[in-house]
């Protein structure tokens, strides 16, 4: 099934908003092969290495959005741990 980015970056850039955040943005980019979804300027997912669980009764991936927002929680974890020690 084809995502349909820009109902998804919506509602991930709606969520922004509520949470004050006004200039920076999800993104969706695509060379025609690959998409690729930004947040700013760095990828958190493209679909050539799309790191969704496969359901094969469904033949299809898990739900996009949740699946954004745990790879957005770990690139933001990720740099919490990169602090400096003055």
């Amino acid at each position: 099934m084809r995502i349909n980015y820009f109902d998804e970056l919506d509602e991930l850039n709606e969520w922004l908003e509520l949470c004050g955040e006004n200039e920076r943005q999800f993104a969706w980019s695509t060379n025609g092969y690959v998409d690729v979804i930004l947040f700013d300027e760095t990828v958190l997912w493209d679909s050539e290495n799309d790191s969704r669980a496969f359901n094969e009764e469904e033949n299809d991936y898990g739900p996009f959005v949740p699946h954004i927002k745990r790879l957005f929680n770990n690139w933001v974890d990720g740099l919490n741990s990169l602090k400096f020690e003055i």
